[in-house]
């Protein structure tokens, strides 16, 4: 195994509560050390920000991915998908 995907989805609190997620943003963050300590790599699943989503949930969304050395802008324009 040296690598696993992560369905991440927010780095707010208040959003993963209106998606109904079971995890808050600590537990999320402890996995990613957990698993970068033992070697290995993580691919998130991550929702930015969404219709009802606020500024201030959106920049907590920016200052998770960036705490966590996850936002890498090339990537994240390459991999933007749409929501409908």
């Amino acid at each position: 195994l040296y690598k696993v995907f992560l369905g991440v989805e927010s780095g707010s609190e208040s959003v993963l509560k209106r998606f109904n997620k079971k995890v808050s943003v600590k537990t999320t963050e402890a996995a990613i050390r957990i698993l970068r300590n033992i070697g290995i790599e993580i691919e998130i699943g991550f929702i930015m920000y969404d219709n009802e989503s606020t500024w201030d949930e959106t920049k907590e969304n920016l200052d998770f991915l960036v705490r966590n050395d996850l936002f890498d802008p090339l990537a994240v324009c390459i991999k933007m998908i749409p929501y409908n």
